[in-house]
């Protein structure tokens, strides 16, 4: 999965770049990779939402859009984003892209076919595999001395398990 600066990294760029922006449209080149959890098909589920928010949790990363519905994306190992102009040549590894008002393509790249795009409404959030289990994330503000005390006091195993289990801290990577 990518490592927890480089998301850090392509959330920031991401949010300044297309926060705000309406998905004038979307389509998909993995269809096995996207998961939609809405009643409404794909594309037409995003098209004309604006994107509100774009945050990074824990190694996910997720897509707030209005009218209560997210985009929530595991990357998984290689995994990545560009953003593009209209009409740029679509590679073969293309999993969903959306073009965007104002003349940008959002694409998730993904070579080795093993990430997740998900489409869900927010109170459903919880029902995306290993996205609601995530543990601690250790640059919140949550993540305290005490909070990581409470967690380390549970445990026996090696530290290495400890630190890379997702459900006690939210993907910190290898």
């Amino acid at each position: 999965m990518p490592e927890l600066p480089d998301l850090e990294h392509v959330a920031a760029r991401l949010s300044a770049a297309i926060t705000g922006k309406r998905v004038e449209d979307a389509r998909m080149g993995n269809p096995t990779a996207l998961r939609v959890m809405v009643a409404d098909p794909f594309p037409a589920c995003l098209v004309g939402r604006r994107i509100e928010t774009v945050e990074r949790r824990g190694h996910f990363l997720r897509f707030g859009l209005d009218g209560g519905l997210v985009l929530v994306v595991n990357a998984m190992l290689v995994g990545r984003y560009q953003l593009v102009q209209p009409g740029t040549k679509r590679p073969a590894s293309l999993v969903i892209a959306l073009a965007l008002e104002g003349g940008l393509e959002l694409r998730y790249l993904d070579e080795q076919n093993m990430g997740k795009v998900y489409v869900a409404r927010t109170e459903d959030e919880a029902r995306i595999p290993t996205y609601a289990a995530l543990g601690l994330d250790v640059l919140a503000p949550t993540f305290t001395h005490d909070a990581f005390a409470r967690l380390v006091r549970k445990r026996r195993d090696q530290v290495r398990n400890f630190l890379l289990d997702k459900a006690a801290l939210a993907s910190i990577g290898n």
